[in-house]
């Protein structure tokens, strides 16, 4: 009776595991999704001012 206890017991802890590490890995997965999504964005936004200046500076040699 006692040996039935110890192996739910263990059981249990093994699931309660396995979700927390699967609960840190999308945590983790989120988070690197994140960092892209601001790095793209980023990365758009640089090209928006770059083509900026230079139709500035086209405006700028054709007046």
């Amino acid at each position: 009776m006692m040996q039935m206890n110890i192996e739910r017991m263990i059981n249990a802890t093994g699931s309660l595991l396995i979700w927390l590490v699967m609960i840190l890995a999308a945590v983790i997965l989120v988070g690197l999704i994140i960092i892209a999504a601001k790095a793209i964005c980023q990365g758009i936004k640089d090209m928006d001012r770059k083509g900026e200046r230079k139709d500035a500076d086209n405006n700028t040699s054709e007046r």
